[in-house]
């Protein structure tokens, strides 16, 4: 599961040519909770390359 919550508020960007585009994920704060230790760690790299604030948790519990 991800959850990602705006940090301040940003206009839409325009999504013409969206599959080649890059998506910033600046002032993004993104939790990822996953129990297969590859899964988040693939996440959280990409997640970090466009920019986002990610935290990592193995299960629901430690989300909280």
């Amino acid at each position: 599961m991800i959850a990602a919550q705006p940090v301040a508020s940003r206009a839409p960007s325009d999504m013409s040519g969206a599959a080649s585009a890059t998506i910033s994920l600046a002032g993004v704060r993104i939790l990822v909770v996953d129990n297969d230790a590859a899964a988040v760690d693939l996440t959280r790299e990409v997640l970090g390359q466009s920019g986002g604030e990610v935290r990592t948790v193995r299960t629901g519990i430690e989300a909280f």
